[in-house]
């Protein structure tokens, strides 16, 4: 009969080992399902924000094509008036040097 009660003791220990590890077992699997779940929800929304990047991208890319045709255009533009200017000021150049010559003139009488 002391045999059957140690047995028993026994048993009863090692039941409650079992429901302890039993415990701990469930409890690691509602947080490792919880913690899934959180990464399904951030792998969702990163992958939500990368589409939105790829469509801010090609936008982006179609606009630097665009405006490269416009700075172009721009650059050209800016050449024609530059050398314009250069012919507006020789021409203005000419023109006053004869106003210096007497401007000087007048000076050196004044004297």
């Amino acid at each position: 009969m002391s045999n059957y009660c140690e047995d028993m003791l026994k048993a009863k220990s090692d039941f409650a080992v079992y429901e302890r590890k039993d415990i701990k077992f469930r409890e690691d699997i509602k947080h490792l399902i919880s913690k899934e779940k959180k990464l399904q929800s951030s792998i969702q929304s990163e992958q939500k924000k990368i589409k939105e990047k790829t469509v801010q991208l090609a936008a982006a890319e179609e606009d630097i094509s665009r405006h490269a045709e416009t700075v172009e255009k721009l650059n050209t533009q800016l050449e024609k008036e530059e050398k314009l200017l250069e012919d507006i000021f020789a021409q203005l150049k000419d023109e006053t040097a004869d106003l210096n010559v007497r401007h000087r003139w007048n000076w050196f009488h004044i004297i």
